[in-house]
């Protein structure tokens, strides 16, 4: 947890505990272990993939925890032709950055960004618009 960027693969086969644990890093930006609270490096990012199927040994996340999540992002099998050209197009990657190197150096320019109020109205609008599908 104690990373700029942590990723759980398939968080609903996770403990409910635990689940608690990913949340509460998310929303208070550290962790309590044995009742002593840790903060967590600045930025915190949690990215998080849940497995809709097969649900037998699954703990879903109720609705309260899922709204936690900034984005939600549904996706399909690709086709046959669809992997093959994924892997040929990530066949050679680029070499691997340090988290440092990704975010460190960006904290002071995304903390200077401004948002005007008719951006957060809108993005306020379509989030309950989402709500209601």
């Amino acid at each position: 947890m104690f990373s700029h960027i942590v990723h759980v693969d398939e968080i609903n086969r996770t403990t409910p505990k635990l689940q608690s644990a990913f949340l509460e890093a998310m929303q208070e930006n550290a962790v309590t272990a044995f009742g002593k609270t840790y903060d967590l490096p600045k930025p915190f990012f949690l990215v998080a993939t849940q497995n809709p199927f097969d649900a037998i040994g699954t703990y879903l996340l109720p609705y309260a925890q899922v709204d936690r999540f900034l984005v939600g992002i549904s996706t399909t099998a690709l086709s046959v032709q669809g992997e093959i050209n994924a892997i040929k197009s990530s066949s050679n990657p680029a070499a691997p950055l340090s988290e440092k190197e990704i975010v460190g150096d960006y904290t002071n320019e995304i903390e200077s960004i401004s948002i005007s109020d008719e951006l957060l109205e809108y993005c306020a609008n379509c989030t309950l618009w989402c709500k209601k599908q």
